[in-house]
């Protein structure tokens, strides 16, 4: 990824869980340096499904094109349980 661009997804599906059906497809979405991201929804649409997903091809390093970040990008993530 270009200097940038901090993360990029398309086409992702966002299941609840691993191996259930997607609640929803993120189209596309490109997190550049200096963006403000909130993530608003009504209880159950997949918000917290988002951020795990995320999270666990961080964690994980899962090769995946559907979701790509830049090499130096450290995330952090803080379960809301």
């Amino acid at each position: 990824l270009r200097a940038d661009r901090l993360l990029e997804m398309t086409h992702l599906g966002v299941p609840p869980v691993p191996g259930l059906p997607d609640l929803f497809t993120l189209d596309s979405a490109r997190l550049k340096s200096g963006d403000r991201v909130a993530i608003v929804g009504r209880n159950g649409c997949g918000k917290s499904s988002l951020l795990k997903l995320i999270w666990r091809h961080f964690r994980d390093e899962i090769a995946d094109e559907r979701l790509k970040r830049h090499p130096r990008v450290s995330p952090g993530y803080y379960d809301q349980t």
